[in-house]
């Protein structure tokens, strides 16, 4: 033994280790088997809480984990469209903004014209159909 000195702590620590080393031994497979199972679906299972429905505890779990995600991917791509302040006081487009309008421009292109456009030929199209009586 030595100069081995035995704390209260560590004496407790062992006895905690013993009692739930034979709490285990002591409960049949079974019931752990049932208690283990009861507490799995509870914990993927919503539940009622007077009438109202509660996400699970996973579900709860998995939606707050991507909330965090989502926010943080949206915060990302948000400083990625920065803008800046020109020489001139005016706003200038960051670059991913940049980017962004080049990939869409023919769309955005044709959603501003189309329309001016299609009015413009049914004005003629009607000074034609006018005109002829």
């Amino acid at each position: 033994m030595g100069n081995d000195i035995v704390t209260i702590p560590d004496i407790s620590e062992k006895i905690r280790e013993r009692i739930q080393s034979e709490f285990v031994t002591l409960v049949p497979k079974e019931m752990w088997e049932r208690l283990v199972k009861k507490e799995v679906e509870w914990f993927l299972s919503d539940t009622k809480n007077y009438g109202r429905g509660e996400p699970s505890p996973l579900k709860t779990m998995v939606r707050r984990e991507l909330e965090k995600m989502f926010i943080e991917q949206i915060k990302t791509q948000l400083n990625e469209m920065q803008g800046t302040w020109g020489a001139n006081g005016k706003m200038q487009a960051g670059v991913a903004v940049k980017k962004m309008v080049k990939e869409i421009a023919p769309e955005l292109w044709e959603l501003a014209v189309a329309g001016v456009v299609q009015r413009a030929i049914e004005g003629f199209k009607n000074n034609i159909v006018q005109s002829q009586f």
